[in-house]
This record gives C-alpha cells, sequence and structure tokens, in this order.
C-alpha cells in the first residue's frame, strides 16, 4: 500500500507539472481577450485609487483586485501610470480607458497581463484546491487523488483561470461556499460560522451570479434544520458568521461604501432578462435557447470528464436503489438505509444540487453567449467525478483499470488543445477546428490569436492584411498592419490605411471566427460569399486566413464592405485589383 501512495504521489506530481507548462504556455502565448484590458484597468484603478464607480455595476471587485496585485506592488519604475485625468475616464467610457491605459503606458501590456494573469490563476486555483481537497476528505479514501487528477486534466477551468476575468474565481468560490455550508451543518461551531461568513462574503464579491446560490444553500439549511438546531447556538454562530462577512466585505472595498454592489447585482439581471445576440448550432437569436448550456456543456467538456461524471450518476442511482428505495418500507430516516443521509450521499447530492440550479438558471436566461457562464458546474463535476474513480480504483476486477485510461485520455486531449484552451472542443464534436460550427464568442474566439498571426505574417514575408477582428486587443502591438473590415471591438481600430494590403505578394483575408459567423452583425447572410472559399490557415483555433489574390468575385465583395464603412478610396484600389484578375 505505501508503494501504491508512492506511486500515484509521483504520478499526480507529473500532471501537476504537465498542468502547471500548459498553463504559463496559454498565459505566455494567448493575446488579450476581449475583456481583459478593461478588467486589468479596473483592479488598478480599484488598488491604486479607491475607486469601484469605474466597473462597479459590470463585476464585482476581487478577481480583478487581486490580478491587479502585481502591478501594485511592482517597483516604482516598473508600476503603469494611472492617468484619471483622461476624458474618457470622466465620461464613463471605460473601454476606451481600458485600451488607453493598456496600449499607451510606461508598462507595455504583455509586462502588465502576464504575471496579472499568473497571480490571478495560482491565487484561484489555490482556493479551488482547499475546496475540492476539504470535500475530498469527508468523502472517503482516495478521492481527493482521483479529484485532482481530473482537475489537471480539465480544459475549461484552465482556459478561464489563466485569464484576467471574473469567471474562475466565480466558480472557485461556488464550490467553496459549499464547502463551508457542509462544514456547519456537519460540525457546527464558531470556526464554522466564521468560515461561512468569510466564503459567502468572497463568493459574492468574485461574481454577481453567485447570488444564486442562496436558494439551494437555503433550502439546504432548511433540509437540514433539525441538526443545525441541534448542534448549533444558533445565536452566537449567526453573529460570528455576520461579523465574519462584514469584515471580509469591508476589507475587499477597501473601507468605501459598497452600496455599488447592489446597483451591479441589479444591472447584471436586468442585463440577464433582456437577452444578447447569440450564435449556436447555425442559428442566431437574441432571446437564447433552453438547450445552449446542455450543448455547449456537452461540445466543450473534456470526454474524460462526461465519461466520470456519467459513473457517478450511475453508482449514486445504484446507490439509491440498495440504501434509498429498494422497498417502501425502508425508512427515509435511517441513516444506513438512504444515501442522501449518509456523508458521501450528502455531499455529493448537495453539491450536484447547487450546480443543477446554476446550470437551470443559466438556461433560462437570455444572455448565452460562452460556457463561462456555467463555469461553477465544473468543481462539482470534479468532486463527483473524482468519487466515482476512487469507487473504481478499490474493485478487485478489470472496473479498476477504468480510472488510469479516463485520466490519459483526459491528458491527450488537453495536451491536443493546447494552449488555446479558450477553443477547446472534444473529439465527439470535431475538436477546437471544428467548433466555430456550433459556437462562437468566448466559447473559442475571443481576441486571443494577434500573437499567432503575426507569427504567421511575418513567415510569409506579409506586412499588411484586410482585418475582421473580434476583440479589443491591438493587433499594431503585434506589429500587424491591417485595413479594418467591419471589426467588432469595444476600442477604436481604424487601422493602417497608409499601408495597402494590395500591394502585398498576396492578398489575405483575415477574419475572426466570431464575425465569420456573423454573430453581431445584423446582416447574418454578410460573410456568406466567404463561405464556398477554402481558408488558407486556421490561427490559435479563433482565426480565418483566406487568400483572395485571384479571387476577383471574392475581392468585389470585399470592396462592397469597404464601401460600407466609408473606405472608399482602398474599396476602389480593391476594385481595381479584382479586375486584373479577370
Amino acid at each position: 500500500m505505501r508503494g501504491e501512495g508512492r506511486d500515484k504521489f509521483l504520478i499526480l506530481a507529473a500532471l501537476a507539472g504537465i498542468y502547471f507548462y500548459h498553463g504559463r504556455e496559454a498565459i505566455i502565448r494567448l493575446s488579450p481577450t476581449y475583456d481583459e484590458p478593461f478588467h486589468l484597468t479596473a483592479g488598478y484603478v480599484m488598488a491604486k485609487n479607491r475607486d469601484y464607480r469605474y466597473q462597479g455595476i459590470w463585476h464585482p471587485p476581487l478577481a480583478e483586485l487581486a490580478a491587479a496585485l502585481p502591478l501594485r506592488l511592482a517597483p516604482g519604475h516598473e508600476r503603469p501610470l494611472l492617468e484619471t485625468s483622461h476624458p474618457a475616464f470622466s465620461k464613463g467610457r471605460n473601454y476606451e480607458f481600458a485600451d488607453f491605459f493598456f496600449y499607451h503606458n510606461n508598462v507595455p501590456a504583455q509586462k502588465m497581463l502576464r504575471p496579472a494573469r499568473a497571480f490571478h490563476w495560482l491565487i484561484f486555483l489555490g482556493a479551488l484546491i482547499m475546496a475540492l481537497a476539504f470535500l475530498s476528505r469527508n468523502l472517503g479514501t482516495g478521492v481527493l487523488f482521483w479529484s485532482l487528477a481530473l482537475l489537471a486534466i480539465e480544459p475549461n477551468l484552465l482556459a478561464h483561470g489563466t485569464l484576467v476575468t471574473t469567471d474562475f474565481s466565480g466558480a472557485v468560490f461556488y464550490a467553496a461556499l459549499w464547502a463551508a455550508v457542509y462544514f456547519f451543518i456537519q460540525r457546527p461551531s464558531g470556526l464554522a460560522a466564521m468560515s461561512f461568513g468569510a466564503v459567502w462574503a468572497l463568493s459574492l464579491t468574485s461574481k454577481y451570479t453567485n447570488a444564486l446560490a442562496v436558494v439551494p444553500a437555503a433550502f439546504i439549511f432548511y433540509w437540514q434544520r433539525r441538526r443545525v438546531l441541534e448542534n448549533s447556538r444558533l445565536r452566537r454562530h449567526l453573529a460570528v458568521g455576520v461579523v465574519s462577512f462584514v469584515l471580509v466585505v469591508i476589507g475587499i472595498y477597501q473601507g468605501t461604501n459598497p452600496v455599488i454592489y447592489w446597483k451591479g447585482l441589479g444591472h447584471t439581471f436586468a442585463q440577464v432578462s433582456e437577452g444578447r445576440s447569440s450564435f449556436f448550432g447555425g442559428e442566431h437569436r437574441i432571446q437564447g435557447w433552453r438547450l445552449y448550456y446542455l450543448g455547449a456543456f456537452f461540445l466543450k467538456s473534456n470526454l474524460a470528464h462526461l465519461a466520470a461524471l456519467a459513473m457517478a450518476l450511475g453508482i449514486m442511482c445504484s446507490k439509491f436503489q440498495v440504501l434509498g428505495f429498494k422497498s417502501k418500507k425502508e425508512s427515509l430516516k435511517s441513516a444506513d438505509q438512504n444515501f442522501l443521509l449518509t456523508n458521501e450521499g450528502f455531499i455529493l447530492c448537495g453539491g450536484l444540487l447547487l450546480a443543477g440550479f446554476h446550470f437551470l438558471m443559466a438556461s433560462v436566461s437570455k444572455v448565452q453567449i460562452g460556457l463561462r457562464y456555467i463555469l461553477p458546474v465544473y468543481p462539482f463535476v470534479i468532486l463527483s467525478g473524482g468519487w466515482a474513480l476512487s469507487w473504481l480504483d478499490r474493485r478487485r476486477n478489470w472496473a479498476r483499470f477504468l480510472p488510469w485510461a479516463v485520466i490519459a485520455g483526459g491528458s491527450l486531449s488537453l495536451a491536443q488543445a493546447s494552449p488555446w484552451f479558450v477553443s477547446y472542443f472534444n473529439e465527439l464534436s470535431g475538436g477546437a477546428n471544428g467548433g466555430y460550427r456550433f459556437l462562437t464568442d468566448s466559447n473559442n474566439d475571443w481576441g486571443q490569436g494577434l500573437g499567432e498571426l503575426s507569427s504567421y505574417l511575418k513567415e510569409r514575408g506579409i506586412h499588411s492584411v484586410y482585418l475582421s477582428y473580434f476583440g479589443t486587443g491591438d493587433p499594431n502591438d503585434y506589429g500587424v498592419s491591417y485595413i479594418p473590415v467591419g471589426i467588432i471591438s469595444n476600442a477604436v481600430r481604424n487601422g493602417n490605411p497608409e499601408k495597402s494590403p494590395i500591394d502585398e505578394k498576396a492578398i489575405l483575408f483575415v477574419i475572426s471566427w466570431t464575425n465569420y459567423q456573423a454573430t453581431y452583425y445584423a446582416d447574418k447572410t454578410v460573410f456568406d460569399w466567404l463561405k464556398k472559399l477554402e481558408p488558407a490557415a486556421s490561427l490559435a483555433q479563433s482565426l480565418f486566413v483566406f487568400e483572395l489574390t485571384d479571387r476577383s468575385e471574392a475581392l468585389v465583395h470585399l470592396a462592397d464592405l469597404l464601401e460600407m464603412t466609408g473606405q472608399q478610396p482602398e474599396a476602389a484600389r480593391l476594385r481595381a485589383g479584382a479586375k486584373k484578375t479577370l
């Protein structure tokens, strides 16, 4: 047994090493995704000026403050300047100010972004491991090993953990909240009450939608009210929990008035009810689909995790049959006859209740633009999957080899997607390169491919392209000269009109997958002409490169788009070039 334990430790260490390698590659190679400049700027404004008005109605502050900490603590000459006298700041043009902060500062954009990404990832990853460790310890021997092994091959948490956004921290503290709830119900004490208050504050200030957890948490407390009332000094523990909650909130808001939180919470739920343009399986809608997140979950989840979850549900059903509902005469109040009342049943079912409620609320919302909105589901998938793999590992038949096959297969799948984990799609859905057929936006194309585009153009000796980009990254920051063609961005991107792509040895049109599927255009057929052509390259699993040098019809279509966006001189040059190819 000691040898087996040592072998598992070495395997876990190897998985961790590979996991951190993949994360480092993602941090280095991805250009800024759509919201990262805004998030990082917001965190720096709050950390330096204690000003929460800049972005308070959009996101709670925890993740942004954490990401900005390396910048705030940097030596004086490496610390970014914060010029709040800029007109965009006073007029509330948040993305414009973020673009100014990010690309017109004394510190280069990548030198700000990389340490922010790394610190954000590591600090919240540590919190997630602590939550999983606490819950796994109460599930039985071996569960922690298999849970951490599944975490090390999970692409979606890795994708968003290595970005400066609020999605990963929201998922982490959604899981940590369940650990705190379980801790208090099982062993009511002052420490448990203090932990619950602190974690509840961290959860609420990491993601506005985490406020939804109050519903399943209240249900669980009501279900377990007898145990709580019998073992808890309720008034004292309630007071401890409230004090802990308030102190953490005061700390996060640095002693300022957190009233902005309530405005942001109201704004978030108002947005959810309004809807937003979205793409799913070839269709466009504003009000969303009931099956959007279910589809995204099955398309973008590692098959290893889907298999582990299926095993967990199967084992749980068998335990329900044996322990819970085998006979009508069996008492549902007896712990040895009801799986729900066992320790492992309570942890697993309670966790899946929280995850399922979040999944349901996301599915009925009208904002459906990315799997990241159901990211809180994944820690519970990992926990229940780890429990199932541990159960199988203890068998003394062929079933004990299944967990190792699951981890091996998942590891290979993760490696094939590296470092473009934002674009991860599993093998049954066709892999990442086919993901654009089903979903767009933060599911695969979030503006992360500018570095790869720059490398590609340098290899081909091309200096300027026609570019239809989705994102707020600055192509010029990567040495990419371009003529803009329907760019979707919250930042102004006028391109380089003095360098026409028609003078290059090959006329290239580069388009983000989100724009290729016309996700945010009023005319959903705007790029149908392009879909008749085969791309010359696919970059960063988010950009198509089309070579239009000898394609007169395509050049005319491109010229039409340039005219529509007020670029008549370039359109005229393009039409002249199209005539030469006839």
